[in-house]
């Protein structure tokens, strides 16, 4: 499984996942308002101010004895936590399974990601291959062509055979010593070791130029410090 180049899978497992997300968010928050409903009501239809003005007014609910209103409080109770038991155990099993789909959709998002990862590296792999190739091809009629290039000047005789052994013997040099170059630049870069080992030669060569240099300024300065102080006699 590769997503396309538009990633049109990777959208929609994105999209999938967050509207999961939102309903986890929305059950969670129905739990929560029913929940401070049921605290609402506890508040304004059984607090103990409320059961003092309730006698003498309009139609109500609430029982106007103290024993009745216990026995409707406890009724009360017991009636909204079956409620809110009830959809507690609803909520979490939904929570939960949505919990394990958005697992699921993350473990896909990333086998896809994956899979696409491995395929873009074999897609690099097959155009380094290209690029070798198509490399190698200039590497080898390069030396040519330059060759080919400066004997069709007028300036050669091609009559005389010294200038066709000049030209046989440039031949070979040049191309020779681009190929093995080249070879030798390969086999290098090839492996990690073969390529910190130049630089490290590299690194070496340039210090001890640097500390050449040094040594030859030095030298100079102290001869220039004699010369200034010898006079040459009258």
């Amino acid at each position: 499984m590769v997503d396309s180049s538009a990633f049109e899978l990777s959208e929609f497992y994105f999209a999938i996942e967050q509207l999961l997300r939102i309903a986890a968010d929305w059950i969670q928050e129905s739990m929560d308002d029913l929940q401070s409903v049921y605290v609402r009501i506890l508040e304004r239809c059984f607090s103990a101010e409320r059961r003092n003005t309730v006698s003498g007014t309009k139609i109500t609910f609430i029982p106007l004895y103290p024993a009745a209103q216990e026995a409707a409080l406890a009724v009360f109770h017991q009636n909204w936590k079956r409620v809110l038991s009830h959809q507690q155990r609803l909520g979490n099993n939904l929570l939960s399974r949505i919990a394990k789909k958005r697992e699921e959709v993350k473990s896909l998002r990333d086998g896809l990601f994956n899979a696409t990862s491995v395929s873009e590296a074999t897609k690099s792999s097959q155009l380094n291959h290209y690029i070798l190739a198509f490399t190698v091809v200039t590497i080898f009629y390069l030396p040519l062509s330059f060759i080919a290039i400066l004997f069709a000047f007028g300036m050669f005789e091609w009559d005389d055979l010294g200038q066709t052994v000049s030209f046989v013997v440039t031949t070979v040099l040049v191309a020779g010593g681009t190929y093995i170059f080249s070879g030798l630049l390969i086999w290098i870069v090839r492996k990690p070791e073969r390529r910190q080992g130049v630089k490290q030669i590299y690194i070496n060569s340039n210090q001890s130029l640097r500390d050449l240099l040094e040594e030859l300024r030095q030298k100079s300065t102290r001869s220039d410090g004699k010369a200034e102080f010898t006079q040459p006699d009258v």
